[in-house]
């Protein structure tokens, strides 16, 4: 295998990691925003419309007890590239807004309001971010909501506070995220099933073999992401992304 091929499969079985452990996660989407392509790998959920995103990152593994340090490493990147990209007030434009929550899942949400230079105008996007912690993998997840934007000066919306009762806006926006963050939480078995069903027919349809669950420790959820891979680059890389680590994978796979 070329050493540019061998980057490439590295790359895709970074992106099909991020994507394989938020399998496990049910996430919910507006019916108001359409879900869109994001190159970033670790983008696993963008959605867009009317107005408003919904985005689900993961910042990968996460040591125990680095939770708080984290987000700050979070914000701190966050706010040098809004430096870097000409935002305005960029010091102050992260506010903690409170610990949420779920049942499943605790939340640390905090507020950030994005001012944009236009050279002849400014506007404003106001953005929900709850950081937190899937515990089983161990993963660093920021869930976002935001709308806008607008222009600037504006009397709908208070830039740099969080006023519930005076601020349509933010309440809007509050009510919508935690709408959201109360269904967040755990993939029934069943919908992982029915999934790996309807991709291993896709699979087979498209390349005219059977989709396999790598041996001895893959699983359901992984052969997904990879097939997920497959049909985006509309190449047959299952081999590749499932045994990344061997360049001969036998025939004798546990076949579906």
């Amino acid at each position: 295998m070329e050493e540019n091929n061998i980057v490439n499969v590295d790359e895709m079985t970074r992106k099909m990691n991020y994507g394989l452990h938020a399998e496990q996660l049910d996430v919910p989407i507006l019916n108001i925003v359409e879900l869109v392509e994001n190159n970033n790998p670790q983008a696993i959920i963008t959605a867009v419309g009317n107005g408003y995103m919904e985005q689900l990152v993961s910042d990968g593994y996460i040591e125990d007890g680095t939770f708080n340090q984290r987000i700050e490493l979070v914000i701190d990147n966050t706010k040098k590239y809004m430096k870097q990209n000409g935002y305005e007030n960029v010091d102050n434009s992260f506010i903690y807004y409170k610990d949420y929550n779920n049942g499943v899942f605790t939340f640390k949400i905090y507020v950030c309001d994005m001012i944009i230079n236009n050279g002849t105008s400014k506007s404003v996007i106001r953005q929900f971010n709850a950081y937190f912690v899937e515990p089983k993998m161990k993963d660093f997840y920021q869930f976002s909501l935001a709308t806008g934007p607008f222009n600037m000066p504006t009397e709908i919306l208070k830039v740099g506070t969080i006023d519930l009762e005076n601020d349509m806006v933010t309440q809007s926006l509050d009510d919508l995220m935690m709408m959201l963050l109360e269904n967040i939480k755990y993939r029934e078995e069943e919908n992982v099933d029915k999934d790996f069903q309807e991709y291993c027919r896709l699979y087979e349809e498209k390349f005219g073999k059977h989709a396999y669950i790598a041996e001895p420790d893959g699983t359901k959820e992984q052969t997904i992401e990879a097939i997920k891979i497959c049909l985006e680059k509309n190449e047959d890389l299952l081999d590749a992304l499932l045994y990344p680590n061997n360049s001969e994978v036998g025939n004798d796979n546990v076949l579906y």
